[in-house]
């Protein structure tokens, strides 16, 4: 493999797998598209419950995070920059 792509991996709670959200939605939205504006991506963990569910907390996060990476996607596929995103995938917010 010749090519690099930069990803960035944290988490989204306190620590890792517990805590509440310690950023804002638009934080964590601003930090995420960001690094798929320049090809990146990104990974975010995010606590569950005993049960292991996801709290609603970090559900509204991963939306939004979601939502901006479809637009994100949208404006590279517009511009020709697609390929920058090989292999990028937005789970949630997905239609």
């Amino acid at each position: 493999m010749d090519e690099k792509q930069f990803h960035m991996l944290s988490y989204l709670g306190a620590a890792w797998s517990r805590g509440e959200p310690p950023f804002s939605d638009g934080q964590v939205v601003e930090w995420s598209s960001a690094i798929l504006q320049q090809g990146g991506v990104v990974t975010w963990h995010v606590p569950t419950s005993p049960t292991g569910l996801i709290p609603q907390s970090f559900l509204r996060q991963l939306k939004a995070i979601g939502e901006a990476a479809s637009r994100v996607n949208r404006k590279l596929t517009s511009v020709g920059e697609i390929g920058t995103m090989r292999g990028a995938r937005t789970f949630v917010g997905e239609e």
